[in-house]
């Protein structure tokens, strides 16, 4: 099998880096909403833009979270639980890079 190829992406901070992606990824473009949760109270609305087999990249003005804090997320096919791996505050915007852990079964 040939290895896959390096490609170079643009950081946050305009420099290229290295991409190190194990599997591939692709751009999402969706209508509807994307919602997580992770106490009763709090919750916020996202946007998807990015998918992988067992992980997303999510825009949305949340500047909190935290490496590791897992979350449910409610997207347009089924409810999932997902860890934070980063957060990422770019001018106004905030990504999250998330790794899913489990769905709820629905």
């Amino acid at each position: 099998m040939p290895a896959k190829p390096q490609t170079k992406v643009i950081s946050g901070a305009g420099q290229l880096v290295d991409d190190r992606r194990k599997e591939e990824r692709h751009l999402v473009s969706l209508e509807k909403p994307v919602y997580v949760s992770w106490m009763q109270e709090e919750s916020l609305l996202g946007r998807l833009v990015e998918m992988s087999r067992s992980g997303f990249r999510m825009a949305h003005q949340y500047r909190r979270f935290e490496a590791g804090q897992e979350v449910w997320v409610s997207l347009p096919w089924g409810r999932v639980r997902a860890r934070v791996m980063w957060n990422r505050v770019y001018r106004r915007q905030v990504q999250t890079g998330f790794r899913m852990v489990e769905n709820d079964g629905k």
